[in-house]
């Protein structure tokens, strides 16, 4: 079953939500009412998910790449198979027709680019498999932020982040840049 972003109105106009380096979750519908988590058909770094875990190397730098590809951008995904056991799709994810006019694999281009693990990336040594650098060990600040300290740091400023998650209307948890300090927040007044 394949769903083509340029069918779905403009729900596919920002066809993804963040990508967590393994899996990525699209809008099918128009309305926004049904999403769908594909698990993509690659081995890619883990980021950590705890304060008791640790990022794998190139893990933050490769979900950045996988970001700068898929985020808002059209894509289409077919799904090759489904694990009942925890309802998930595993599948693959192309991308819109490159200069060529040619759709591109996210999952090639993350291996060609060495981000995920593949023959090729190994014996060049690109990414996942250079030598460790200040790329490769960035690491998310877990530990709670001083509030007060927050907000007289950055009152009146914009503050690039990346949102994580919005758990509802007013709820977010964002990632600050550069400091990679983890944010709980919500939003108030008008």
């Amino acid at each position: 079953m394949v769903f083509r972003a340029a069918k779905a109105a403009a729900c596919h106009e920002g066809a993804t939500a963040p990508p967590i380096g393994r899996t990525t979750s699209l809008c099918v519908s128009s309305d926004f009412q049904r999403s769908s988590s594909v698990s993509l058909m690659f081995a890619a770094p883990w980021l950590a998910r705890s304060p008791e875990q640790s990022n794998e190397p190139y893990a933050w730098a490769s979900r950045a790449h996988m970001c700068r590809l898929c985020v808002g951008k059209q894509v289409h995904f077919q799904v090759k198979y489904r694990v009942a056991a925890i309802n998930r799709d595993v599948g693959i994810v192309w991308l819109a027709h490159n200069a060529c006019g040619v759709e591109e694999n996210l999952c090639a281009i993350q291996a060609r680019t060495g981000f995920a693990k593949e023959q090729v990336a190994i014996s060049e040594k690109k990414r996942t498999y250079a030598d460790a650098d200040a790329e490769s060990n960035a690491t998310v600040q877990w530990h709670g932020a001083d509030a007060a300290v927050l907000v007289s740091e950055y009152k009146g400023k914009l503050v690039p982040a990346i949102v994580e998650a919005v758990r509802d209307g007013v709820s977010l948890r964002v990632i600050l840049k550069p400091s990679l300090q983890l944010v709980n927040f919500g939003l108030s007044g008008v």
